[in-house]
């Protein structure tokens, strides 16, 4: 199966952050993405920062009155 690839432009709108910061994401290896014009960005590279940046949910049990 072939992976779905996104444009910076396209990644920048799913993670709701400027495009600019995009670039340094990738500048700074935080994305895996594939050189070229346009940058590409593999939907498995953007879910794995999903995932990376995720924080859990406190154990509300410590918190009932």
């Amino acid at each position: 199966m072939v992976e779905k690839l996104y444009t910076a432009q396209e990644t920048a709108e799913i993670l709701r952050k400027d495009i600019g910061t995009i670039y340094n994401m990738l500048s700074r290896r935080e994305l895996t993405h594939i050189k070229g014009r346009p940058v590409l960005i593999p939907e498995s590279s953007i879910q794995e920062f999903i995932q990376r940046r995720l924080v859990a949910a406190k154990d509300d049990s410590c918190l009932k009155i």
